[in-house]
């Protein structure tokens, strides 16, 4: 959170204020919200989230899961947030629908099971980062934390084989756990 009066002030008393316009690009644009929080995107996004935050319901508030999930991650960090995979994958299989490409958007079920995800860094003498990654059930969460460790082996292989020291050392910092419908990854690397 930054001081609420401090941001409208920075912004030029505007709602929302746009940094950068590209013709036929999204721009990039700033809102100051209720509470001394900050919105960052494009100017159509922006109002729609200052619309949605006037009105119970329509926003994070409705989402208790996002909101047990955010809990999860330490307000100290520099950089942290979260994503909804379960809504954005269903807004992208309604766009492709809406195109005639359904079929385009199939995903393994696995993937599909991925229903949101957490992630947290601290940069200083190492960046330190975690995902958080929650299932839908606990057998999808063991598949998906299995496929992350697979992952994790077959870059050690490619890079013990080409002498790749700082590759490895990168590697050597990640582990991952699992508990229930939730898949923990932390690492490190020196900065």
């Amino acid at each position: 959170s930054f001081d609420q009066e401090r941001l409208r002030e920075a912004l030029g008393g505007q709602e929302i204020l746009t940094m950068i316009e590209v013709e036929g690009r999204p721009d990039f644009s700033i809102t100051a919200l209720q509470g001394g929080h900050v919105g960052v995107g494009p100017r159509s996004v922006l109002e729609e989230i200052r619309t949605n935050a006037a009105r119970r319901g329509s926003g994070l508030d409705d989402n208790g899961a996002l909101l047990e999930l955010l809990d999860t991650v330490r307000p100290t960090s520099q950089v942290w947030g979260a994503v909804d995979f379960k809504t954005l994958a269903s807004l992208m299989q309604e766009f492709a629908r809406s195109q005639g490409k359904a079929e385009a958007v199939l995903t393994p079920p696995q993937m599909r099971s991925l229903q949101a995800l957490a992630f947290e860094g601290t940069i200083g003498k190492k960046i330190e980062y975690r995902l958080l990654g929650v299932a839908d059930t606990e057998a999808h969460a063991k598949t998906l934390a299995d496929a992350a460790r697979g992952l994790i082996a077959l870059g050690r292989m490619g890079a013990s084989q080409e002498g790749g020291a700082l590759w490895l050392e990168l590697l050597d910092g990640i582990s991952i756990d699992q508990t229930g419908s939730a898949v923990n990854l932390r690492g490190w690397v020196l900065g």
